[in-house]
C-alpha cells in the first residue's frame, strides 16, 4: 500500500510517449492543478483523490484503465476529454465516479467495462457522452449524473438491454441540466431514482 500525497501533474523526467503506471492498492492525492501531456496507468486498486484540482488534457495526456481494474476517482475536474484520452481494455475493469466534472472537447464513448456514480458525475462541454458498454452503469443512492448544456448523454448498450442504466434507490438522479438524453432502438428503462429535467 502507498500514499501519494501532493502528487503533481508535471513530474521530472517524463518523456512524452512514456507512461507512468498507478499500481494495485495506490491512493493518489493530487497536489495542483496541471497540463497532462502523456499517458497515466491505472492497475489494480487504485484510489484517485483529486483534491478539487484540474487536469488538462494535452494531446498525448490520457487515463488508461488496465483490466480487472477498480479505480475511483473523485474530487476531480478532468477537461479537454476526448474520445482516445480515456482507454478501457476490455470488460473486466470497474471505474468509479464520486465528484467529478467530465468537460469533453467532442463526442465519448464508454464502451467497455462498467462504471458506478457514487457522488456528482457532471457532463460538460460538448458531444455526447455515450454508454455503449454491454454492463451496468450504477448510479448508487444519493449520486447523480448531471448532463450540462451542449451535451447529451447517449444510452448505446452493445447488447438488446433495457435495464443497463440503474439507478439504485429514491435518492438516486439523472438530470438534464439543459443537456439531452437519447437512446437507440433498444430504449432505456427506469425503474427507480429521479429524473430531473
Amino acid at each position: 500500500e502507498i500514499l501519494l500525497k501532493d502528487f503533481p501533474v508535471v513530474h521530472v523526467d517524463q518523456p512524452v510517449g512514456s507512461r507512468l503506471v498507478f499500481d494495485n492498492d495506490t491512493t493518489v492525492e493530487l497536489g495542483e492543478n496541471g497540463y497532462l501531456n502523456t499517458a497515466w496507468e491505472f492497475k489494480g486498486l487504485v484510489l484517485f483523490n483529486g483534491a478539487n484540482k484540474t487536469i488538462e488534457l494535452g494531446p498525448q495526456g490520457k487515463f488508461i484503465i488496465r483490466p480487472g481494474s477498480s479505480v475511483y476517482f473523485d474530487n476531480l475536474n478532468i477537461r479537454g476529454m476526448t474520445a482516445n484520452k480515456f482507454v478501457l481494455y476490455d470488460n473486466t475493469s470497474t471505474v468509479s465516479f464520486g465528484n467529478v466534472s467530465w468537460n469533453q472537447e467532442s463526442s465519448y464513448s464508454f464502451s467497455q467495462s462498467r462504471f458506478d456514480i457514487v457522488g456528482q458525475f457532471s457532463i460538460e462541454g460538448t458531444g455526447t457522452f455515450t454508454m455503449g458498454t454491454s454492463k451496468p452503469c450504477t448510479v448508487q443512492s444519493f449520486g447523480r449524473v448531471a448532463v450540462a448544456r451542449n451535451t447529451s448523454f447517449l444510452y448505446a448498450p452493445t447488447i438488446a438491454n433495457r435495464d443497463l442504466f440503474v439507478m439504485t434507490g429514491t435518492g438516486a438522479t439523472l438530470y438534464l441540466n439543459g443537456g439531452t438524453l437519447a437512446s437507440t432502438t433498444t430504449g432505456l428503462r427506469l425503474t427507480r431514482g429521479t429524473l430531473l429535467v
